[in-house]
């Protein structure tokens, strides 16, 4: 499909003919689109937790400093590692958001994350991520739903942008 760049997280089926013969790979179903401004920091790891649903992790769209605030702004998916029901649809979606979610009617679970390459769902619910720094701190998290990881207020233990900044509003990293 042309158009602006996005994250596509789509729905495949694995046909196996016969072992030992070609398979192929058919899409079932887009899942979700997210356009994204720059060409870095568009998404890293999925992951289906102990509960079942379909953990994405977004960057926060990319480019230096993150220029459109993406990472402290809930109401955008950049930024952010989402929690979505893949095994039912929504009136307007081909997922569904858990109930439990925490915040309202939105798939976002974590907020506050520059390029979470990888990340780790608990049996606890928390979740180990690793985010990308941008300067000078690449950093390790344990998080809970609806926790803000700070970017791109801090980074690491530090404050980014200016040197007074609230530390105490974010999960701080364990690493």
């Amino acid at each position: 499909k042309s158009g602006p760049d996005r994250t596509e997280i789509a729905e495949y089926e694995l046909n196996v003919k016969k072992q030992g013969e070609p398979f192929s790979l058919e899409k079932k179903r887009i899942l979700l689109e997210v356009d994204q401004p720059y060409a870095n920091h568009n998404g890293g790891h999925l992951e289906f937790g102990v509960d079942g649903y379909l953990y994405i992790g977004l960057g926060d769209g990319g480019w230096r400093d993150d220029p459109h605030s993406n990472g402290q702004n809930k109401e955008t998916l950049l930024g952010s590692i989402l929690r979505i029901d893949v095994h039912q649809s929504s009136e307007k979606k081909q997922y569904s958001i858990p109930k439990d979610n925490p915040f309202d009617n939105s798939p976002v679970y974590l907020y506050g994350i520059r390029n979470p390459w990888k990340f780790t769902v608990l049996e606890n619910g928390k979740i180990i991520v690793a985010d990308v720094g941008q300067n000078a701190y690449e950093e390790v998290h344990i998080a809970s739903a609806g926790e803000n990881l700070g970017w791109n207020i801090q980074e690491g233990r530090h404050c980014f942008l200016n040197d007074n900044c609230n530390r105490s509003a974010f999960n701080q990293p364990i690493w």
